[in-house]
């Protein structure tokens, strides 16, 4: 009997250790666990920080790139508004230059065109001159907000007859223009002056150029 006892508690005992001892693995299964996801937790957000940072540091290059290529377009836009300013002071110069010096007793007819095309242009309108031949009485011919004007360029030494009248007329109806011009260096004759006043054709001498267009222009609006 006694032996039985005994056994029994040696089996009791047994138990206990081995539970103790299960708890106790379980413990540091458990502690070891943790440690484990606190690591990994650590190393995830150790992680995420750098991904967030080179995220970042990627879009804050981005922003520099653009910001650069933003830059270097304004200043291309300025530096070409800069170029084309400086051109049409410069084109500007030379029709002042060109109006300084005024008309040349020595001019050919052709150089005579251009220089009234140039008178044209220095007041403030769009002036070319067109072919020597086959330019159906037109020498010059001038825009400006939707007003085209026809001219005939006359650079001679005696009177300006009829004819020029005429060409210049057929040209302004050809080139569907508004108002038909002849200038000269010179003066008109009494049949030319009888038929500007029968076609609308008007007859100046270049001097007179800049306050006719202002005129006609005052006129039109």
């Amino acid at each position: 009997m006694i032996i039985l006892i005994l056994f029994i508690i040696s089996v009791i005992i047994a138990y206990i250790v081995m539970t103790k001892d299960d708890r106790k693995r379980t413990k540091n299964n458990k502690i070891q666990q943790n440690y484990q996801n606190n690591s990994s937790n650590k190393i995830n957000s150790q992680n995420e920080k750098y991904n967030n940072k080179q995220t970042f540091d990627t879009i804050q290059k981005k922003e520099e790139f653009v910001k650069r290529m933003q830059e270097g377009k304004r200043r291309a836009a300025e530096e070409r508004k800069k170029a084309a300013e400086r051109a049409i002071q410069l084109e500007k110069e030379r029709l002042e230059r060109e109006y300084r010096n005024g008309y040349r007793d020595d001019m050919t007819g052709y150089e005579y065109e251009k220089y009234c095309a140039d008178l044209f242009t220095y007041f403030g309108w769009n002036a070319r001159t067109t072919k020597k031949s086959g330019d159906y009485g037109a020498d010059v011919i001038a825009t400006k907000d939707g007003i085209k004007i026809v001219a005939q360029c006359k650079k001679w030494k005696g009177s300006v007859g009829f004819d020029a009248v005429k060409e210049v007329f057929t040209a302004k109806t050809i080139n569907k223009a508004d108002y038909a011009i002849v200038i000269t260096n010179s003066h008109f004759s009494k049949a030319a002056k009888q038929g500007a006043k029968d076609t609308g054709v008007i007859l100046i001498r270049h001097p007179e150029l800049e306050d006719l267009l202002e005129n006609l222009h005052i006129n039109e609006k």
